[in-house]
């Protein structure tokens, strides 16, 4: 009997230790995997803004030489529209403040262009190099961005150009192709501010400042390491996406970069 029970037990500690291989090894793979769809996710996203960065610095050189003909500016404004996938709709902005804007037939008017980003304007103009803007909201509710080039005529600012777009349209049409749930990937602003997600009630809130965050003290944490960090790993307890339900998860991030800004993009399992 007494051998019996000691079999007995060997099996047990053969079937737990077979369990705790499997799950060590399933976690390996979660990470792998985790990792490998993050670095795709980021190269496309980086390579639709690095795209959208050739069109707008290709257009500011040659608005310079036409700034006085208005039928010629109009034209390569449409180059930029057709030339870029990102593009809603795009505006020349002279230092006076006239403007022209063309947008594609399927878009909104963006009330922010040249209106609510003009600090992005000039320090665009001010500074000759090209920047890009924080979120502000278009009429059909997308928080929207504006990529702004300084137009230079010699060592004259003649004026900007600005390309306004829709985060979402870009990072959810990666994202669907990656991530299945529960995992999820959403995009933040080194500054806090919540580009992408999910759950859109939380797009354009800041999870330093919101006091919707306020309650998760260890996702706020973890936001912080992210935003301090090329790239890492961290845990955090949060809303599961789509349910009022906390859990916990690991992350791991890249950063993308836009001229003087930084967006974080962050897989979550």
């Amino acid at each position: 009997m007494r051998i019996y029970k000691q079999e007995i037990m060997k099996i047990r500690i053969v079937v737990l230790a077979l369990l705790i291989a499997g799950a060590l090894g399933s976690c390996r793979n979660d990470k792998k995997d985790a990792l490998t769809a993050l670095d795709i996710a980021s190269g496309k996203i980086q390579n639709s803004i690095d795209s959208l960065n050739g069109v707008l610095a290709s257009a500011a050189e040659s608005l310079a030489k036409v700034v006085a003909d208005p039928e010629a500016v109009r034209a390569r404004l449409k180059q930029v529209c057709s030339g870029s996938l990102l593009t809603k709709e795009v505006a020349f902005i002279t230092p006076g403040g006239n403007k022209q804007i063309i947008k594609l037939p399927s878009a909104m008017e963006y009330k922010g262009t040249g209106l609510n980003q003009e600090s992005r304007m000039k320090e665009a103009m001010q500074s000759k190099q090209p920047v890009f803007s924080g979120l502000f909201k278009a009429p059909d509710g997308l928080p929207t961005v504006g990529d702004v080039y300084p137009v230079v005529s010699g060592s004259t600012v003649v004026g900007a150009i600005e390309s306004v777009f829709t985060p979402h349209d870009l990072i959810h049409n990666v994202r669907i192709t990656l991530v299945t749930a529960p995992n999820e990937i959403w995009v933040m602003d080194q500054d806090g501010t919540v580009i992408y997600q999910q759950d859109s009630g939380t797009v354009g809130k800041n999870v330093f400042q919101d006091d919707s965050f306020s309650k998760f003290n260890n996702f706020q944490t973890a936001c912080r390491t992210i935003a301090g960090a090329e790239s890492g790993e961290v845990n955090y307890s949060y809303y599961a996406t789509g349910t009022t339900n906390p859990v916990d998860k690991t992350a791991y991030w890249k950063t993308l970069k836009m001229h003087d800004k930084s967006w974080k993009i962050i897989y979550t399992l």
